[in-house]
Formats: structure tokens, C-alpha cells, sequence
């Protein structure tokens, strides 16, 4: 089968119903709260520290951001407008415990997604970790926002390792015009199908 015919029908396989959705890449993120001891907010949106960059990679046992609060908000710009549809987040030692999660279109307005908040498991050595993947009804977006609202913290501050957004490969159904949701499903799994082919 040649390269041509492999990816068409890899996309026909994966408009028949197969689940589309990959992680975004190139975010970054930013925090009106202070971030310490050497750590960064780029280093929890970048893979460091990952096995791979995919919701299924173990990270180590660093903590890749220590911030000077439990609560406060971390922004995320996606550079692009997306359908997100999960979050995955690697906690790190004593990390972050309950929060919400917001969008946005244009980075200055922030709507809760459909479910939340959200409670992460408590890590109480530091160790290698699994993600937490959590689900909610796509939304269009430009811009995530993490609402940290408690950390497993005796003190004021917490930490995270790594957060991840997923996005769908296609819009929901009912935005689709009508008609129009097999094709711009198939046009969309055509593309991956031969982006996956190319690597």
C-alpha cells in the first residue's frame, strides 16, 4: 500500500468514529503569583521531565514550578484557537489540591468549563507520576486558566509539575452547519492521518 492510499484510509478509519484529540503544544503560561527557588512556569508546559509528551508520560520527581501561594490563578495561552476537552496535570510533593478550570477567546474573559472543580490526589514524597487526565464538554479557546483554590501545603506554598491541554480534532457536532459534520470530520482526520504518516 503506498503512502497515499496508507493515509486515506487511516482517516476514514478515524471518521468512522475513532476518538481524535491530541495534546496543544508550544502553550505557555503565566501567574500574577511569584513563582521561587530556581523553578519556572515554562518548565510545566515544555515536557521537562517527561517520558513522552502525551497524557500516558511518567514525569520524575522534580517539581517543576513552586509557587509562593496555594490560591491564585495560572494562565495558559494556547496560541491558537482550539477545542479543548481535558486537562492532564502532574502534581508534584505537596502540590496543588482543588481548582476550577476556565476558558477564554481572547484572553481577558474566563468562563468555567462544564464540570469542576477539581481535586488531585495528594503525592507526599516526592516520586515519579502518573497524569491525572480530567474531561469536560469541548470549548473553543484561545486561553486556559488554572484557578488554584487549596494546596496540600502547611505552609503558603505549592507546586506543580506539569499541565497539559488536549484538543479535539474537530468541533462538536452540533456546531457543525448541517451536513457538514461527516465531511469537516473526514477533511480533519484526513490531515492528521497524513501528519502521522509524515513522522
Amino acid at each position: 500500500m503506498n503512502t497515499f492510499s496508507h493515509y486515506i484510509l487511516t482517516a476514514l478509519i478515524l471518521s468512522a468514529g475513532t476518538a481524535l484529540a491530541d495534546p496543544i503544544i508550544g502553550v505557555t503560561a503565566t501567574s500574577a503569583t511569584t513563582v521561587c527557588c530556581g523553578t519556572s512556569l515554562s518548565d510545566i508546559v515544555n515536557g521537562r521531565g517527561l517520558t513522552s509528551y502525551t497524557t500516558a508520560g511518567i514525569h520524575d520527581d522534580r517539581a517543576d514550578a513552586i509557587l509562593t501561594s496555594r490560591t491564585g490563578n495560572i494562565d495558559f495561552d494556547l496560541h491558537g484557537t482550539y477545542w479543548v476537552n481535558s486537562i492532564a496535570a502532574w502534581n508534584a510533593a505537596f502540590g496543588v489540591k482543588e481548582f476550577s478550570l476556565l476558558y477564554s477567546t481572547d484572553g481577558a474573559t474566563f468562563t468555567p468549563v462544564s464540570t469542576g472543580p477539581y481535586l488531585l490526589s495528594l503525592i507526599s514524597l516526592p516520586t515519579n507520576s502518573t497524569a491525572e487526565v480530567f474531561n469536560f464538554a469541548p470549548v473553543q479557546a484561545t486561553h486556559m486558566r488554572m484557578a488554584m483554590l487549596s494546596g496540600y501545603s502547611s505552609g503558603d506554598s505549592t507546586s506543580l509539575k506539569e499541565v497539559m491541554f488536549v484538543s479535539t480534532a474537530a468541533p462538536p457536532p452540533s456546531t457543525l452547519p448541517e451536513g457538514g459534520g461527516s465531511v469537516a470530520l473526514l477533511s480533519t482526520a484526513v490531515l492528521l492521518a497524513w501528519r502521522r504518516v509524515q513522522r
